[in-house]
């Protein structure tokens, strides 16, 4: 019932639909000029507008070092201001002969048009099917009773029309179609014979409900016909606007040129591998800009950027390694001996870890286009006289195992200022299970460790991505 209902409400707007997408009007012509024009999407105006003091074109970067990413933002000229916008967008308005109000209903109808067309058709085909079925006394048929009472557009008087009416009516169209010249007229005088049975008038009845269909579904196809027309003119205004409106931005900024910015506002964290210990998290930001001087020749945003960024990694979480000390990969030999015994671990403490490395990189990233993604030819090198690590471990470890009658107790003290080394000074005592001393030894090494990738970013494969619009 409710999809009946919204076919009629279809229907009886189809004509105003048709004349509203066919009709011209006046532009519209915005009061204040810091304001969007209502009924414009300025979503699909690629260039964007920043209010009356302009702004810069941004697009969006994404650099990849060692597998950790990184948001930055390309920066253009000096952007485009609302009311250098509304003037193009007006300009092209009057060019493509649409209105504000126009381009919206065309989007909104746009959004529903499958839809439309499906109960539209749907309903018409039933009214069809219907009209094949006489109604006793009703001299009207069922397609007739199925538009009067689902679709209530006609009045309840209706009901009570004389067969004879309807007879007189089919009778006189038969007649007019006997006139018409032609085969199908001579046809037509053959069936007047018939013209005092009910069976004349079901077959009229049929007639006439084809011939409504079919100007239904003609009525159909020129809507929808003209509602592309309508939407192919929307997006080649839309389109139009984009590129009008980045010339006008690109010649408020002329001369200005281009760069490529990384904030350290939101640090990338990832998980890293440390002294063998996986589960480790760190986090890294970059900061720095890279620049495209302005070229007369290329005054776009392609090109070769240079410059420097800072790359800053730091601890967030290097608890595994502090809790699994004697499983590093330079302790591999403290390990055996202690799995060797019955050792247990009676004291594990130390403060936490801390490890921040910083290095100054020189960049060159190249930029062959302004459309769509584009990856950059990109180099970046890290001289070591920018490059400064700061480590902290310090850890104080105690066994205690016990055999036989004799009680061992081993504690070590781990020190270390450095990612690829540890310090450790042990003492080991056995006593026997009276408390006396009975042996015991006491030892310091330097051990060497894996740095493995606590660093990722200074390792792997670097790329530079800038995300433009695409082409129109």
């Amino acid at each position: 019932m409710r999809k009946t209902k919204k076919a009629a409400a279809f229907l009886l707007s189809l004509v105003l639909l048709l004349a509203a997408l066919s009709a011209p009007e006046p532009v519209y012509a915005a009061k204040g000029e810091e304001y969007r024009i209502p009924g414009i999407d300025y979503t699909r105006i690629t260039e964007q507008s920043y209010g009356d003091k302009g702004g810069m074109k941004t697009f969006p970067v994404k650099l990849t070092l060692g597998d950790v990413e990184f948001k930055g933002e390309l920066r253009g000229t000096i952007g485009i201001t609302t009311a250098e916008m509304n003037a193009i967008i007006r300009d092209e308005l009057g060019k493509w002969g649409l209105t504000p109000q126009k381009v919206a209903l065309v989007s909104q109808l746009t959004d529903r048009r499958e839809e439309d067309a499906n109960i539209f058709l749907a309903d018409k085909a039933i009214e069809t099917v219907l009209s094949f079925f006489s109604l006793p006394v009703v001299g009207y048929s069922a397609a007739d009773h199925w538009n009067q009472v689902v679709h209530e557009n006609k009045t309840a008087g209706l009901q009570s029309v004389a067969r004879a009416g309807v007879h007189q009516a089919n009778v006189r169209i038969l007649k007019k179609a006997a006139e018409t010249p032609g085969r199908i007229g001579e046809r037509m005088k053959s069936a007047q014979k018939f013209h005092d049975g009910g069976v004349f008038d079901f077959a009229m009845n049929g007639i006439l409900a084809a011939v409504d269909l079919t100007n239904a579904s003609k009525r159909m196809d020129e809507y929808l016909a003209l509602l592309e027309e309508n939407m192919r003119k929307v997006a080649g205004f839309y389109a139009a606007c984009s590129r009008r409106a980045a010339d006008q931005a690109d010649r408020n900024g002329r001369g200005k040129g281009y760069t490529i910015t990384f904030e350290p506002k939101e640090p990338t964290s990832y998980f890293c591998k440390f002294w063998g210990i996986d589960h480790n998290i760190m986090r890294a930001s970059v900061k720095g800009e890279l620049t495209k001087p302005y070229d007369e020749s290329k005054p776009g945003p392609a090109g070769t950027y240079r410059g420097l960024l800072t790359v800053t990694m730091e601890s967030m979480s290097l608890h595994p390694v502090g809790q699994n000390i004697e499983k590093t990969s330079g302790l591999h030999e403290l390990n055996g001996l202690l799995q060797q015994g019955t050792f247990k671990k009676v004291v594990d403490e130390g403060p936490e870890i801390t490890a921040k490395r910083v290095a100054v990189g020189y960049v060159t990233a190249t930029l062959n286009g302004d459309t769509g993604k584009q990856e950059a030819r990109f180099q970046i090198e890290f001289p070591g006289s920018f490059d400064k690590t700061e480590f902290s471990f310090s850890r104080h470890v105690v066994w205690k195992s016990v055999v036989l009658n004799q009680i061992g107790t081993t504690e070590v003290r781990f020190t270390s200022d450095s990612v690829v080394k540890t310090h450790f000074e042990s003492n080991s005592i056995v006593q026997d299970r009276y408390g006396k001393l009975v042996g015991g030894e006491t030892h310091s090494e330097d051990v060497e460790q894996t740095e493995d990738d606590i660093f990722k970013p200074m390792k792997g494969n670097a790329e530079l991505v800038v995300t433009f619009p695409n082409e129109n």
